[in-house]
């Protein structure tokens, strides 16, 4: 079966959860200093930096897949996202929900037991080995 579950696909996603955490990071940071020089503000920060850090997720799917065509794990491994310049706003919003790495572990779960990877059951938007 073509979307049989692959160690690369994982990794991939672990590489991109990473690059992710880190991007958080440095804004967190950014916020961090911002709300430390202007100390009457910090409470402020905290909670946009929270804010913030919710979407980046969301932003980096969408943007490394729709504008690259490939994630950074994607790069990594030699995978690369197929469909997704002729897909739908909604069906590229869909598989970016869908990756959101809270939705993914019931995605991963999903995938576990059928063999297939449900954001591009319902997305129409695969990633192949390139």
């Amino acid at each position: 079966m073509e979307n049989k579950i692959s160690a690369e696909r994982i990794l991939a996603y672990i590489v991109d959860l990473i690059v992710i955490i880190i991007i958080s990071f440095v804004v967190s940071i950014g916020f961090g200093i911002l709300g430390f020089i202007l100390f009457f503000i910090a409470p402020l920060m905290f909670l946009i930096s929270t804010l913030v850090s919710l979407f980046i997720p969301l932003v980096y799917f969408y943007v490394t897949e729709y504008g690259f065509g490939r994630t950074v794990g994607h790069a990594i491994f030699g995978l690369a996202v197929t469909g997704y310049q002729n897909a739908s706003l909604g069906n590229r919003l869909k598989r970016t929900l869908l990756k959101y790495p809270l939705i993914a572990l019931i995605v991963f779960l999903y995938s576990l037991i059928s063999d297939r990877y449900l954001h591009e059951e319902i997305s129409g938007i695969k990633t192949q080995k390139i």
